[in-house]
């Protein structure tokens, strides 16, 4: 497979973001804002299993360069972000 590297603020829903920690990639159905006392969060990044992560501000990650047709972005799984 093929990655890329974009910044925090490009990342979107449908992107599959590398994900070490899990173990696996990881498909983002959404992003919750952050409020919090950590200056350098910019938000959270949900994922489809319902987990998320918090993303920095002027980071880059590594995600899925052309996720075709395999990853199309369920529209059941939406309600995770709310």
């Amino acid at each position: 497979m093929k990655y890329k590297y974009v910044r925090q603020e490009e990342l979107k829903k449908g992107d599959v973001m590398k994900t070490l920690w899990k173990g696996h990639d990881s498909l983002i159905v959404g992003f919750r804002e952050y409020i919090g006392p950590i200056d350098f969060v910019a938000r959270i990044a949900v994922f489809s299993d319902g987990s998320g992560m918090s993303l920095e501000k002027e980071h880059s990650y590594e995600i899925l360069d052309d996720v075709g047709e395999l990853w199309r972005m369920p529209e059941d799984l939406t309600h995770r972000v709310q």
